[in-house]
């Protein structure tokens, strides 16, 4: 088995999403959080959730839902929008 993907920092990624602000101005789009399940890593999902809303980009948490008590809370403070399955 190989690990695959790399280390990041909620700066660099937010920088690296802020690429991408025209095509979210023009489409009203924004960023989803998903893929796998992003509670499951929701200390860093929070604070990137933070500091997309800080930037005025519309965030969405695409979530099954599985998580532990109130993690669904602090993470939907800083959304958009919120679909589960």
């Amino acid at each position: 088995m190989e690990a695959l993907g790399k280390s990041t920092s909620v700066e660099q990624l937010t920088g690296e999403l802020l690429k991408d602000r025209a095509y979210y101005e023009k489409s009203g789009g924004g960023v989803t959080l998903s893929g796998g399940e992003p509670t499951l890593q929701a200390e860093f999902a929070e604070a990137l959730l933070r500091s997309l809303k800080a930037e005025r980009v519309d965030t969405a948490l695409d979530t099954c839902g599985f998580c532990q008590p109130g993690v669904l809370d602090r993470l939907l403070a800083h959304t958009t929008s919120c679909s589960t399955i």
